[in-house]
């Protein structure tokens, strides 16, 4: 009797090891299971983050370019504004089908240039668009043409006492002084004296 007694004494310490550890093993799946869900759940909040990260930007850009539009759509449609029509130049015209207006506003700083139909510059070759003022030609930078899209240049700035505005054909990489290259456009009546 004593030897059963012993051996069912000696069997509870077996089993209660069983026993925990069939807990451990199931707390350590439960513990691994609620690990990768967690895992999961910051992969998808950090996708979060960054999609409204990018829509912030994006939202930015639009409102950078709304306030554009606005600035555009004030200059052209203030009674000051000075409009002048970009004709294409050449005997026969190297770009026919080009057209194109530049508006001045009264205080003959801002200025928006709104160009159509000007094919684009070929291999090597790019716009330099100039204004012809009473110190001389002076550059107003570069610019590609894509088949089909508007040009749209504008700035806070022009050269005092512009009178009339130009672009030309120049070699691409270039930045000579002075036009080099073929006249494409050209506009005149910039600047009004009053």
């Amino acid at each position: 009797m004593a030897a059963v007694a012993s051996r069912r004494a000696s069997r509870w310490p077996l089993a209660l090891a069983a026993s925990l550890a069939l807990a451990f093993a199931g707390l350590s799946g439960w513990l691994y299971l609620e690990q990768a869900r967690q895992r999961e759940k910051i992969a998808q909040l950090r996708n979060e983050i960054q999609e409204t990260g990018q829509a912030a930007a994006e939202m930015g850009r639009m409102r950078d370019e709304l306030a554009e539009m606005r600035d555009k759509l004030t200059l052209v449609t203030s009674p000051a504004v000075l409009v002048s029509p970009m004709r294409p130049m050449g005997e026969p015209p190297i770009q026919p089908g080009a057209r194109g207006t530049l508006f001045v506003a009264a205080d003959h700083q801002h200025w928006y240039l709104r160009l159509e139909g000007l094919q684009p510059a070929g291999e090597g070759k790019a716009y330099h668009l100039w204004w012809v003022a009473d110190q001389g030609i002076l550059s107003g930078g570069t610019f590609t043409a894509r088949p089909g899209e508007r040009i749209e240049l504008s700035s806070a700035t022009m050269p005092a006492t512009t009178r009339a505005a130009m672009v030309t054909l120049e070699d691409e990489g270039s930045s000579p002084n002075a036009p080099t290259g073929p006249e494409v456009m050209r506009c005149g009546d910039v600047y009004e004296v009053l």
